[in-house]
């Protein structure tokens, strides 16, 4: 797994005022994201449970009622809720043959690109999202099954995820102009590698 990369500078906001404002922008996201992130593996931890339980019940002939139901919605928050995540390290998949052949400032019109491409993709599938949540909650959605599953709560969560990931991405957009001190380098395929290496 890729470890976190802090952002630079967080540590030092220097004396100017938007300085100051950029790091407690930085920290506020970074404390959102990171509770996403333990949503998310709260959500597997629980898929794990649900899986083990119903397995163990099949050996006995007593499966546990509803668990495809509750396995999908777990499955598909906790995607959603780790999605900020890979964002703020900024570990989407990159093709590295391609740009390690890239001078200075393609590399730079790459990463700007991919930022501002990114952050209008996130804002479609979270008004998508919202909109899907929105009509769920509204219908009390829940799973047929022999108990029913809310699946409106997982739908709610799931946006919820993209919001914060929409919200990540036109925070790297702005730092990118302004603060680009106080954003981590891309996860390149060569840094995985030499960690797992280690």
């Amino acid at each position: 797994m890729t470890k976190a990369q802090p952002s630079m500078g967080t540590a030092n906001g220097g004396g100017h005022p938007s300085a100051k404002f950029a790091v407690l922008w930085d920290r506020l996201s970074e404390e959102i994201v990171r509770i996403a992130l333990i949503c998310s593996c709260i959500c597997l931890a629980s898929l794990i449970a649900i899986g083990t339980i119903d397995t163990l019940g099949r050996l006995v002939s007593r499966p546990l009622l509803s668990s495809t139901e509750m396995s999908e919605a777990l499955l598909a928050t906790a995607f959603f809720l780790a999605l900020p995540t890979v964002q703020r390290n900024r570990a989407h998949v990159v093709v590295d043959i391609l740009k390690q052949k890239f001078g200075a400032k393609l590399r730079y019109i790459s990463e700007v690109s991919a930022l501002l491409l990114g952050a209008v993709i996130f804002w479609f599938l979270m008004s998508q999202g919202l909109i899907g949540a929105h009509s769920s909650a509204k219908a009390g959605e829940v799973a047929a099954g022999l108990i029913p599953i809310p699946v409106w709560i997982a739908k709610c969560a799931s946006a919820l995820g993209l919001v914060i990931t929409f919200l990540e991405a036109l925070r790297q957009c702005v730092f990118i102009f302004v603060w680009p001190e106080l954003l981590p380098e891309p996860v390149s395929l060569e840094q995985t590698d030499a960690e797992e290496e280690q």
